[in-house]
């Protein structure tokens, strides 16, 4: 029995006129569309990730105090550092003694991430200078497509003087694609933008 005024539209089909039973079964591959891209109907709005199973071989641990970003961080291996706002955010600014978390984060990242540049050129087989170095730059500011609130851009340089730059390219795609941990952690959660430069 057809229903004369129903009609359905998922993007790849234009507003076609359905009879009941039809439109149950596109319902049912729209579903399956929507799981297969990552999207969880029995969460609402919760995506569904695939999640590494990690065997620890380090743990390190650190402990923030105060009033977080105007506070202190301490580390179990004796790290410590006193915390304040940004300039941006109406703080002091860091300094050499003070410190803030995209600090601390872009340079764990860069440290990660020229150990996975190594890794890789051993891998595709390149020597890369000794000077070579990784710029890792950490944005914090509000998230205006897809989340509201704030959040985090990063943008990675691998500088390899005299190196080609294709074999350069090279080298930081893959470290970041397959080797780094770091890189791995942030996949599909922040934008990471990656480039090599000689």
């Amino acid at each position: 029995m057809k229903r004369s005024n129903l009609e359905y539209t998922d993007g790849i089909e234009n507003e076609i006129m359905l009879d009941f039973r039809d439109k149950k079964l596109i319902e049912k591959r729209m579903l399956a569309k929507i799981i297969r891209s990552g999207f969880s109907p029995r969460k609402p709005m919760a995506w569904v990730r695939s999640v590494s199973t990690v065997k620890p071989f380090y743990v390190t641990e650190s402990v923030a105090s105060g009033e977080g970003r105007n506070g202190f961080v301490s580390g179990s291996e004796g790290f410590s550092t006193k915390m304040v706002l940004p300039k941006e955010l109406k703080g002091p600014g860091a300094s050499a003694t003070e410190q803030n978390p995209e600090i601390l984060f872009a340079s764990g990242y860069a440290t990660c991430f020229l150990a996975a540049v190594y890794a890789a050129a051993a891998k595709l087989k390149i020597q890369i200078p000794k000077d070579t170095t990784v710029t890792c730059k950490t944005g914090l500011g509000s998230i205006v497509s897809n989340g509201s609130g704030f959040g985090l851009v990063v943008d990675i340089t691998g500088k390899f003087p005299g190196l080609d730059a294709a074999k350069g390219k090279a080298i930081v795609d893959l470290a970041h694609n397959e080797i780094c941990p770091y890189s791995k952690a942030t996949r599909n959660n922040i934008e990471v933008n990656v480039s090599a430069t000689n």
